[in-house]
């Protein structure tokens, strides 16, 4: 089952392919086809302030690049239009009503209106335990399959004190897509996975408990 947010690419899909006097297709030119999953929630500040705190994970299903991040945002979600202008989503994985009605808005307009959403009801959503499993499958099941990342292994430590709670929820969401598309070996055992860091995180307060996260 393939989607708007896990098509792989093939050489059909550049028509440029069939001039013979357009130029050699470097890797800048290939296209994006990126699957993406935002959980937020509402957070409490010790000064009272509440803000919202966002998990994401986006998958280039073509260039098998895997982005990892979870940053709590300002009122006017600048670190989140950000993040969607840096990658710009062809399909949305959400849980339906997860998410409020001005994240989706905001990830339509980065996306040009395009996007596909893809609603995940509550019992198929998968849990932590769930993602952790999965996540191993790639990487350990046998000796001949490679370490897991270090960023992976950072996420998982972090369900202990819940620093990555919403990034690991967005993973979930992103597995199960991508298991439906039989994609998730592929694209996880090749270990490219990268953790995004807002650019104005240095100059932010270190209230942030996933600074360190973020920063691997």
């Amino acid at each position: 089952l393939m989607s708007a947010g896990t098509r792989t690419y093939c050489h059909l899909d550049d028509t440029r392919l069939l001039d013979s006097n357009s130029p050699a297709q470097s890797l800048s030119s290939v296209p994006n086809s990126i699957l993406l999953a935002i959980h937020e929630k509402e957070v409490v500040l010790e000064d009272g302030e509440v803000v919202k705190e966002f998990g994401l994970c986006s998958v280039d299903s073509i260039l098998h690049n895997i982005v990892l991040a979870q940053f709590q945002d300002d009122v006017q979600r600048t670190r989140l239009r950000t993040f969607l202008a840096t990658y710009p989503p062809h399909e949305l994985v959400m849980v339906k009503d997860s998410l409020s009605l001005e994240t989706q808005e905001i990830v339509q307009m980065f996306s040009n209106n395009t996007v596909i959403a893809e609603t995940i009801h509550a019992s198929e959503v998968l849990s932590s335990k769930e993602v952790v499993k999965m996540l191993k499958s790639y990487f350990e099941s046998d000796a001949s399959q490679p370490a897991m990342p270090l960023l992976l292994q950072k996420v998982i430590e972090g369900l202990e004190d819940g620093s990555s709670e919403l990034l690991v929820s967005s993973l979930g969401n992103v597995l199960w897509q991508l298991k439906r598309s039989l994609l998730d070996y592929e694209m996880f055992s090749m270990g490219k996975v990268y953790a995004y860091v807002p650019s104005d995180e240095n100059t932010q307060p270190s209230t942030d408990k996933n600074a360190v996260l973020s920063a691997v």
